[in-house]
């Protein structure tokens, strides 16, 4: 079981892509750089250490870079935090 860490509801968080390199499968939707998205949830990655992040897009849509992926390794963003009144 992955567990899954969302930020509470007070707090958007975005991601802003810092490393928009191609990885060695080629992906069906990828990020590009200096642009910013909005945080889903955040996810134990299930082959590295570290976390993973899913992503959506201006339209609420998750950015998924294959089928078989739904979440971007955190290292390819610099993340942001929003307090909500």
């Amino acid at each position: 079981m992955v567990n899954l860490f969302s930020p509470p509801s007070y707090i958007q968080l975005y991601a802003e892509c810092i490393d928009d390199s191609l990885p060695k499968f080629k992906p069906d939707n990828w990020i590009v750089k200096d642009r910013w998205y909005k945080i889903k949830h955040f996810a134990e990655s299930l082959n590295t250490d570290g976390l993973a992040v899913t992503i959506t897009n201006k339209q609420g849509e998750v950015i998924e870079p294959s089928s078989t992926m739904s979440s971007f390794k955190e290292t390819r963003f610099k993340i942001h935090s929003i307090c909500l009144n």
